[in-house]
């Protein structure tokens, strides 16, 4: 009883550790369909507001599959208000034109939530020559249609650093330098005083 025990206590380290860490650069977006904002593909649900979204795709290693997807984003600012977005239209064959019965989903335009709710969605796993790739939609952008507002979520703006020095001097802690998660050098110094609020 002791050594299966033994033995999975041992190996939980490495289960927990074959996580995938990574670090995507999100444009800026402008609110319009053009320039840059053109190549972003939508969120295409009937009804719903047309908003954009950032595919992922991740090469996996051999063997393994993605049991969960988590999202950490930086702060978010909002970056307009008084904003109003177009609904998605049902597409329309062309060698059959018929009228757009196409209207606003009530469930997403009459409440008072970001729209989408989440931040990833894990659409599937596709095979290529052998290898599997994980397909994400990540939203980095989300709509408020009661408020009118956006918001905007950097994915990579954040102070997260290795490679850096610390040390303590008159109870104050400093961090210098280091590489962040864009492997950028960083030429920073932080300086903590606990005594200050």
């Amino acid at each position: 009883m002791k050594q299966p025990l033994l033995i999975i206590l041992l190996l939980l380290p490495l289960v927990l550790a074959a996580s995938l860490n990574l670090q995507v650069q999100v444009p800026q977006w402008q609110g319009t369909r053009q320039g840059a904002d053109a190549r972003l593909p939508l969120i295409m649900k009937p009804g719903n507001p047309a908003l954009p979204y950032l595919p992922v795709t991740v090469l996996l290693p051999m063997g393994e599959t993605v049991v969960s997807a988590e999202v950490s984003f930086g702060r978010d600012s909002s970056i307009r208000s008084n904003f109003s977005l177009d609904y998605v239209r049902t597409p329309q064959p062309i060698s059959v034109p018929a009228a757009d019965n196409t209207v606003r989903n009530p469930a997403v335009w009459t409440t008072d939530a970001y729209y989408p709710a989440e931040n990833v969605s894990y659409l599937g796993t596709q095979t290529w020559k052998g290898y599997s790739l994980a397909v994400f939609a990540l939203y980095p952008w989300q709509y408020n249609p009661v408020s009118f507002s956006s918001a905007d979520f950097s994915l990579g703006n954040d102070h997260r650093r290795y490679g850096s020095s610390a040390f303590v001097i008159d109870n104050k802690a400093y961090i210098i330098g280091g590489i962040n998660f864009n492997h950028m050098v960083i030429n920073e110094v932080w300086e903590f005083d606990p005594s200050k609020p």
